[in-house]
């Protein structure tokens, strides 16, 4: 009886902060649904998308969210006296009016309300954000409150890191028969289990978080945080009071890095690496000098890790290696231009320029004579450079272009093959010449606004592509976006050159820009995103202070400092990635948990 009277009681408000930091990242439920883009020209009559990893985890987050908000408001009028201040909560405010403002004015309400295709980051989940962000921040923790929370972030890790290691070695648990039962809804097993290798990414580790690049943002903000709690204890400190961790607990978290780091590199994400580099700068430069004091043991470590990557990569044929160089070579002067500059569909033909040449192709013909081609640049008529054996024009650009005609149920098409891609065009008696796409359906191609990174399109995988056409979106965005979750609907879609060039086909469906602050900047407005960046600068600012002056003498403040780099590695990562349901929640809880310790230790040591 007198070890359980002493034994500490869990603190039943850390529920809300628990379940997403440990539980979220696992919730894994099939669903099927229609999306409605059956009704664009550039999608499929068939939109019937699978959903295992974003729609559930949404819900989930929902609910907690829900219920962190039902919890906070008596909380905070009832501890009136001891809630934190909350000034820089002003720029949340303007960020969620924002927001919201974008909802009601959103170019397609169903998404904003509902949540997009895969994405499903509507407006309820952007306000639970900021919910889940204040609750943690609020929420008063005593010092065993932080273990708790530390404790159970770990068990959720050490799974990770078990579900990474079998989809390493080829053995994805989600394959299993009786984990499909648990994912999968009754009515549908007879469709699903056994088949769901199809709808799984089985190119690099995933983890359940969707696809590797949500795994590396997730994993690059956890190795760093760990690494904290590792660094050396001060002289000074070790004098005076036990070890922060126990040598066990060192030993563990050691192997959850390592292997956490090796599930990093199977993602083959450049981005994770990127932001995982960053933020172990920013680390050695805050405490470089109990880093010096083991410059012995840091030289080992890097040099296994080299050693480590260089083993990893050297089992799939240096994967990781050739992206790096492929990245450098999209910099570089010898990029290959695309050859093919643009299409547009006119009144009075198909206008096509290849390296900045330009000529207008149509058809000619009645009802008594054949249809045949007529060629035409700078006004002049060129036709007889048409060679009508070859199929191809006698012109320095265009020879490897072929033209030729084809009649199609009774009507005559222009079919052009243009790097191994074939353009189909008819002329229609009201609207001109028409692009027929590769789902069947008619289109205009219209000139594309885009921002000038001619040759650069490349960068990223196709990044910059994606960029280009983003950035031109803003300029109509400054106030109010176009509402949470409607990127797929603003971004020209019809521009089938653009992706022909730069994406698998012209009819490659762009979701989202790769780019957090792009995203935020079109879908609720460029002062909002001006909103969120104050808001974390003023965390970033606050959190040099402190972190540049204190010795880490305390778990807490060492979870304090883990959460800060945390954060770092998340906003570089979102240079390159998106805000999705799979990666934010962790962040706002570790930035809400991050303000809370800032704020105690303010108060400790008297830092303004």
């Amino acid at each position: 009886m007198g070890q359980q009277k002493r034994k500490k009681k869990f603190n039943d408000l850390l529920l809300p902060i628990i379940l997403v930091i440990a539980v979220l990242p696992f919730v894994v439920r099939l669903i099927s649904y229609d999306t409605g883009l059956s009704n664009y020209s550039w999608n499929s009559d068939f939109d019937v998308v699978h959903d295992f990893f974003s729609y559930y985890k949404s819900c989930a987050f929902l609910f907690v969210s829900f219920a962190s908000f039902i919890i906070i408001i008596p909380y905070i009028l009832l501890k009136k006296s001891s809630i934190k201040s909350m000034r820089s909560s002003l720029f949340l405010g303007i960020f969620a009016v924002l927001a919201i403002i974008s909802t009601i004015f959103s170019v397609q309400s169903k998404s904003s309300i509902t949540g997009g295709m895969e994405h499903f980051e509507n407006i309820f989940i952007l306000l639970g954000y900021l919910i889940m962000l204040i609750y943690t921040y609020q929420m008063e923790k005593k010092e065993e409150d932080y273990r708790s929370i530390l404790k159970a972030f770990l068990i959720s890790l050490a799974i990770i890191g078990i579900i990474g290691s079998f989809q390493m070695i080829g053995m994805d648990l989600l394959y299993n028969r009786w984990i499909q039962k648990l994912v999968i809804p009754h009515t549908d097993w007879m469709a699903y289990i056994g088949n769901m290798k199809s709808y799984l990414s089985n190119n690099a580790v995933s983890l359940t978080l969707f696809n590797p690049n949500f795994t590396s943002v997730y994993l690059a903000m956890v190795i760093p945080f760990l690494i904290t709690l590792l660094l050396p204890d001060s002289d000074k400190f070790e004098h005076k009071k036990p070890k922060i961790l126990s040598e066990r607990e060192r030993i563990g978290i050691s192997i959850l890095i390592v292997l956490l780091t090796i599930l990093l590199f199977k993602t083959y994400s450049r981005t994770g690496l990127l932001a995982l580099a960053v933020s172990l700068i920013v680390l050695a430069i805050f405490h470089g000098m109990l880093l010096i004091c083991r410059w012995k043991q840091c030289i080992i470590i890097m040099i296994c890790s080299i050693l480590l990557f260089t083993v990893i990569d050297s089992f799939n044929d240096f994967r990781y290696m050739k992206k790096l160089k492929g990245t450098i070579k999209s910099f570089g002067d010898d990029q290959e231009i695309p050859t093919l500059d643009e299409i547009l569909t006119k009144e009075q033909g198909v206008f096509i320029v290849m390296e900045g040449e330009g000529i207008t192709v149509s058809i000619t013909g009645d009802d008594d004579s054949s249809a045949s081609l007529i060629f035409n640049a700078s006004g002049k008529d060129i036709t007889d450079s048409y060679n009508t054996e070859s199929n191809h024009l006698m012109m320095n650009n265009f020879e490897n272009v072929s033209f030729r005609i084809q009649n199609l149920e009774g009507k005559d098409y222009i079919f052009c093959e243009i790097n191994k891609i074939t353009w189909k065009f008819y002329q229609d008696e009201t609207d001109g010449y028409i692009y027929i796409n590769d789902f069947g359906k008619r289109d205009h191609l219209i000139k594309i606004e885009q921002f000038g990174i001619k040759g650069l399109e490349d960068i990223g995988s196709g990044r910059g592509y994606i960029w280009s056409r983003t950035i031109p979106i803003v300029k109509d965005t400054l106030l109010i976006g176009t509402g949470p979750d409607t990127f797929l609907y603003v971004f020209p879609q019809s521009d089938y050159v653009g992706k022909a060039n730069n994406c698998k086909t012209p009819v490659t469906l762009i979701e989202r820009p790769h780019n957090m602050y792009l995203m935020t900047g079109v879908q609720t407005g460029m002062i909002s995103l001006i909103a969120l960046i104050a808001f974390y600068l003023i965390y970033l600012l606050q959190s040099i202070r402190i972190y540049k002056r204190i010795t880490l003498s305390s778990l807490k403040e060492r979870m304090g400092f883990g959460c800060f780099i945390a954060t770092v590695s998340f906003m570089v990562s979102g240079f390159f990635n998106d805000s999705s349901i799979q990666t934010t929640p962790l962040f706002v809880v570790m930035l809400g948990l991050g303000m809370d310790i800032n704020y105690q230790i303010k108060g400790n040591h008297g830092i303004k």
